[in-house]
């Protein structure tokens, strides 16, 4: 089989490096804190996604924004707008551009996403001296972008014309344009809204009038439609200035370096500036990453969006379980659901659910919709309830004023709405809080408003309770913390958004784990013992995780990182995904779903129909009892057990040294001296001479005394520095070992193969008990055969041992009666008087009957006229696993019963091997350009295995005749 040998001797690297010289990128400090972007930019830069930036206007020439420019989509609807800056003193809209969508190309810096289009809406000028009309038709242009960056706000001083809950005021004017984008926008996908949480926190003279830096006092930050940004320093700690508040989602760094209006304008002279600020450089890093998000999947869903940035979220500033620091608002807090890292998700009113991390974002995007069933979460899945509740309560000094809602619906939240009615005389007085069922506490308002009197309702937004479940008993508390004036408490208005707790789909768990997890389950160790007890079809996925990681399914999902125990789930999960590093997902009893990463990994189904894929890189993929044979790596792992040890591999300890050969974890070389570090070969070679060690090996793997010109050779060789590892190796390796050990070789992979055992238990099931094989049986027969742990007599003999066998087969007191059964049985004809004179006789001289069964089991005739039972009885199990091969040299090994092997065209040349194809098996080529005749008219026979090469890959059938595969199983994705 050298053709597929030959793909097995390495790794090969198909990916073209995508290196940065721009020279201001080292300059930019803010991509050293949003996770290991340059791996995300080898294969995605935001290309296809137009990105829409909502501000005073952008110079579109800049060297650095113009190759990326769209202005085919600039604002054309009651009026219209070219998008450029009016003014030398408007160079916001330039700087925001360059921190999304800076060009790659070696001038100045580079954008989150350098290859997305950007397009300019001079909102914060031309929109705002237009007429309303003008200025809200502007922002139902949004849904003509896939992003709308709006690093915009106004001060956050809960003022009536901003309220959304009021119609007919800017704010509920613009919640209805965005809401109406996110049904739209992206072919019903929804345009993806981030906002800046504004920089008024931390301003002593802003403080003196009540503004507090609240985030909910802006009512364009409370929308469900967006997703609102803190920004933090270069420490990863919050900014001083940062608004907070339970609606933000996420944080970003303000980055700073970034591109400015060319030449004497702007905030620089020179085309750059190094001192841009604010959320407003926070919020284009948010954006960035979610072009990076949607060219990876541009299928999701703007709630996916959200959902997918609030899981990938870092841990930053203060520790989880600590006190906050800085000027943090609050300290991290275990919030909504209890699928995030073993638990519930963490959030800081400063930091929302965390700091951006473009590398977990792009990775969980990815795969997020396979996980999701291939729906997408968009406005027309969207469900929501409100509950209200009008009941005049006293406000006094010094005390808790409390409104319950009994809450029957079960959503799973997204976003709250909560709009309460107040009467006070001074509006600092009070903390405004909101109590879920479990006792978390929300604090919406603390202190806000200096002496302003309250005599009206606000609306608040809460994204913190994301993942919980809104159905119980709901509290709004108002608190007065000072004397002198008093109050009262009106009403209270919950609105819920998110997805119904009693759908179909709503046991279907994902569990993440994202980096953080250590540092979590260091303050709270039971995350690392979950429980998984409501049902449904469930996955683990770690594809945040760079480091390998290892997932084995079962009744209890256990998960290893790098080595070491991270956690469990009781409950039985049912799939798994994994990241970037070199994995091991192994599946349980039941169907499985694997999905591996980037790296060289190993996806082992069990024994259920199981859909298997390595990902990109070099991968073994295979379902339950398969293994690595009829490769060269089985092979020379075979060669060495016998050289060093004088015997053939166990099973076991033969696939595990052809895992790590295969997947590159350990070199020939490597495993040969693991080999000779062993007490076994010590046992067999002891402590020897150099003379007497080639001598040894001469005798135990040639099986005759060295020549004197080959002893020479070889001392002379240990003399310059060769190691005896190696000495060894050469010897399994030499030609003539070879040529002697070939025959026992290729017979150790057939008895170890599952495969190949179809056929044998099979008939013998239908010899001796006259039935076909129940599956429970035939799979673990099979599977004790190929782990060697019986002989096929010895089952034979434990088959005729069974009373199903006597049952059958009566007393045959006779060595006649016995044979005439056996014709009777399994050739279903009498026998001729030849044939039963023959076997007669041979159990008269001492042949034993197990021997006869054995032999009427192997008969050409029972194998020709069994074969088309033994093929309705696999295909009538249905398909079993489907193993597909996602790019990089891959090897597929399917195991028992009727399995699909899917080849994808990438583009990039690779060898894909499958070990144990089977007449009953399904080929499916997708992107290859070709029909199933073409491709079946492309087979063509290489020694002992079928190859087809075509669209640059290399598709290898170990072990096969050409004649032995019929067009019937190949189909076209």
């Amino acid at each position: 089989m050298p053709g597929m040998r030959a793909g097995w001797q390495g790794t090969v690297v198909h990916e073209v490096m995508v290196t940065i010289s721009d020279p201001r990128y080292a300059l930019q400090w803010h991509f050293d804190l949003i996770g290991d972007i340059e791996t995300i930019w080898q294969e995605v830069s935001g290309a296809g996604v137009s990105v829409g930036v909502y501000d005073d206007g952008m110079d579109q020439d800049h060297p650095d924004l113009a190759a990326n420019y769209d202005a085919s989509l600039h604002y054309d609807g009651i009026s219209n707008d070219d998008g450029s800056h009016n003014t030398g003193f408007d160079g916001h809209g330039t700087s925001v551009g360059g921190l999304i969508a800076a060009a790659r190309n070696g001038l100045g810096g580079v954008g989150v996403a350098w290859g997305a289009s950007l397009t300019s809406v001079d909102y914060l000028n031309d929109m705002q001296v237009a007429s309303d009309a003008v200025l809200y038709d502007s922002l139902v242009w949004t849904a003509m972008f896939d992003v709308v960056n709006q690093s915009y706000g106004v001060r956050p001083e809960f003022s009536d014309d901003w309220d959304i809950g009021d119609p007919g005021s800017y704010g509920w004017e613009e919640a209805q344009r965005f809401a109406q984008a996110t049904q739209t926008g992206r072919g019903g996908l929804g345009t993806i809204f981030v906002k800046a949480a504004g920089n008024e926190a931390g301003d002593p003279t802003l403080q003196s009038f009540g503004v507090l830096g609240n985030a909910q006092g802006e009512g364009h930050n409370v929308l469900h439609t967006v997703i609102v940004v803190g920004a933090v320093g270069r420490d990863g700690s919050v900014e001083s200035y940062s608004n907070f508040g339970a609606n933000l989602l996420v944080s970003a760094p303000a980055a700073s370096h970034t591109t400015d209006v060319a030449g004497r304008d702007g905030y620089a002279s020179g085309d750059y500036t190094n001192d841009f600020s604010g959320t407003s450089a926070a919020t284009p890093v948010v954006s960035g990453v979610v072009a990076l998000m949607l060219e990876t999947a541009p299928g999701l869903g703007w709630r996916d969006v959200q959902e997918i940035l609030s899981l990938t979220a870092a841990q930053t500033g203060s520790a989880y379980g600590g006190p906050a620091s800085g000027f943090e608002a609050g300290e991290w807090q275990p919030m909504g659901g209890e699928t995030w890292n073993g638990g519930a998700m963490s959030f800081s009113p400063s930091y929302g659910f965390g700091l951006v991390d473009a590398f977990a974002a792009v990775r969980l995007a990815e795969v997020w919709l396979d996980m999701q069933g291939g729906v997408a979460a968009t406005s027309d899945t969207l469900v929501q309830a409100s509950f209200a509740r009008s009941q005049t309560r006293p406000i006094l000094d010094f005390s808790d004023t409390d409104l319950v809602l009994q809450v029957v619906d079960g959503i799973v939240i997204e976003h709250v709405y909560v709009t309460v009615a107040i009467t006070h005389g001074f509006a600092s007085d009070l903390t405004i809080t909101l109590i879920a069922p479990d006792g978390t506490e929300v604090i919406l308002a603390e202190g806000d408003g200096g002496g302003t009197a309250l005599n009206g309702d606000w609306t608040f937004g809460v994204a913190a309770l994301r993942g919980m479940s809104s159905a119980g008993d709901w509290t709004l508390r108002v608190a007065d913390g000072s004397i002198g004036d008093v109050g009262t408490l009106r009403s209270v208005r919950l609105e819920f958004l998110g997805s119904p707790e009693d759908s179909p789909q709503s046991a279907d768990d994902i569990w993440v784990f994202t980096d953080d997890f250590a540092a979590l389950v260091a303050a709270d160790p039971a995350r690392g013992r979950a429980v998984d007890d409501d049902g449904g079809t469930d996955w683990i996925t770690s594809v945040a995780v760079a480091d390998p990681v290892e997932i084995t399914l079962g009744a209890t999902a256990t998960l290893r990182v790098a080595g070491s125990d991270w956690a469990t789930i009781e409950g039985g999960i049912e799939n798994a995904s994994s990241g970037d590093g070199d994995d091991v997902l192994t599946g349980g009893a039941g169907a499985n779903v694997l999905r591996a990463g980037r790296g060289r990994d190993l996806v082992t189904g069990g024994a259920g129909a199981d859909d298997l894929a390595g990902g990109p890189g070099g991968d073994v993929v295979q379902g339950g009892g398969a293994g690595i044979y009829h490769t060269e790596i089985s092979a020379q792992v075979y060669r060495l057990y016998l050289a060093v040890f004088g015997r053939a591999p166990d099973a076991g300890g033969h696939q595990a040294w052809a895992q790590r050969m295969t997947l590159d974890r350990m070199t020939h070389d490597q495993v040969a001296q693991a080999f000779i570090a062993s007490p076994e070969f010590t046992a067999t070679y002891g402590a020897t001479t150099d003379t007497e060690f080639v001598t040894l090996l001469y005798e135990n793997v040639l099986h005759r005394a060295p020549d004197a010109a080959g002893l020479a050779s070889w001392m002379t060789q240990l003399d310059e520095g060769t190691s005896r590892a190696r000495v060894v190796l050469l010897f399994a390796e030499s030609p003539e070992h070879q040529t002697t050990s070939a025959t026992a070789q290729a017979g150790f992979d057939m008895a170890r193969d599952i495969t190949e055992w179809a056929d044998d238990v099979y008939r013998l099931y239908r010899a001796v008990f006259d039935r076909d094989p129940d599956p429970g049986g035939y799979d673990g027969w099979a599977e004790t055969l190929a782990a060697g742990r019986m002989r096929f007599d010895q089952v034979v003999e434990s088959f005729m041992a069974a009373p199903e066998f006597t049952a059958t087969y009566g007393a045959a007191a006779s060595n006649t009666d016995f044979v005439t059964l056996l014709y009777d049985n399994v050739l279903k004809r009498a026998p001729d008087p030849a044939g039963l004179d023959g076997w007669v006789t041979r159990l008269e001289d001492g042949m034993s009957r197990v021997k006869l069964v054995e032999f009427f089991v192997s008969s050409p005739e029972f194998t020709d006229s069994s074969a088309a039972g033994l093929e309705a009885f696999i295909t009538g199990r249905g398909a079993d696993d489907v193993l597909r091969s996602d790019g990089g040299d891959d090897l597929l090994a399917g195991g028992l019963y009727a399995d699909q092997f899917v080849f994808v065209s990438d583009g990039a040349a690779s060898t894909t091997t499958v070990t144990d194809l089977e007449p009953w098996d399904l080929l499916t080529f997708e992107g290859f350009g070709m029909d199933a005749g073409q491709i079946f008219a492309a087979l063509e026979q290489l020694g002992d295995d079928v190859v087809l090469r075509a669209a640059g890959e290399a598709v290898f059938l170990a072990d096969t005749a050409l004649d032995e595969i019929t067009q019937g199983m190949i189909t076209i994705a």
